[in-house]
């Protein structure tokens, strides 16, 4: 949900201006979700509708083409990354920007110097990940799981979830660290790297480092601000067969010297409607 600049570390040029994550997964489908986002492309209504129209998708796979570029995008490359090997390109200083999650800012550091990168939301809307707590009514053990949850979901622990690089729930956790909220940038760093943070020489050698005010501000504030605008993908009890059917079609796009969009966007409608269907 957070978009990475990087000076390069040995002074070159890159290869292309961004990468992001476009072999077929779920990283795909984000990426699709955030172009359709951009040009205000709704799939379906909040109670699992597929609402789409060739027209509408038309538009949505144009805005995506539009993004992914092979004159910005690291293509071919792209085609085949996802997150680990986009961390990676631009860890090599082969592009300049990366889209990609939140623990990318944490994974950086041991890598880059502080000046060499930093988080900036992504123009427009993101699409959220998620995770997800729940306890089932026929638990013996009920009792015990719903005190483990309030522990999950306590301040201490959901500010330590957003230091390890995911998206807390609690607002509190984003507040200014003058405030008074908890921070957990020690204890994330320590449990990633034992000896870090107490300042042992070998193991900070190749490890994260604890970054410094500044950059934590910085960084939940881009958080924050990327959470505010972002949108969810679709509410679908055939969630899996959604996102089957759009990476088949939107990877098969992306991989035509010439792609009809036309056709594609009738595929894509034939094939979304009986996912959502559940056919």
């Amino acid at each position: 949900m957070a978009t990475l600049g990087s000076a390069q570390p040995d002074g070159d040029e890159p290869e292309k201006g961004w990468t992001t994550q476009l072999a077929p997964y779920e990283g795909l489908t984000v990426n699709v979700m955030d172009a359709f986002a951009a040009a205000d492309v709704q799939l379906a209504s909040a109670d699992g509708r597929y609402t789409a129209t060739p027209d509408t998708l038309k538009r949505g796979l144009k805005e995506f083409l539009t993004h992914v570029d092979d004159n910005r995008t690291l293509r071919p490359r792209a085609l085949t990354s996802n997150e680990d090997a986009t961390l990676d390109d631009f860890a090599q200083g082969r592009v300049a920007y990366m889209r990609n999650w939140p623990y990318a800012f944490g994974a950086l550091q041991s890598r880059l110097a502080p000046e060499q990168y930093a988080v900036v939301p992504l123009p427009g809307r993101s699409v959220l990940g998620g995770q997800n707590l729940a306890v089932s009514a026929a638990s013996p053990r009920s009792a015990a799981a719903r005190e483990l949850l309030a522990f999950l979901t306590g301040p201490r622990s959901e500010r330590c979830l957003l230091d390890a690089g995911f998206a807390a729930t609690r607002l509190s956790s984003y507040s200014s660290e003058k405030t008074g909220s908890p921070t957990c940038w020690e204890a994330v760093t320590e449990a990633l790297r034992p000896g870090t943070a107490s300042g042992d020489p070998a193991a900070r050698e190749g490890s994260a480092r604890i970054p410094s005010e500044r950059e934590r501000s910085e960084y939940i504030g881009s958080i924050r601000r990327a959470l505010e605008e972002a949108v969810q993908r679709p509410r679908t009890p055939y969630y899996g067969a959604f996102t089957r059917a759009l990476q088949s079609t939107v990877h098969g796009l992306l991989t035509e010297e010439s792609p009809d969009l036309d056709a594609a966007a009738e595929q894509l409608d034939e094939a979304l409607g009986e996912a959502f269907a559940g056919r």
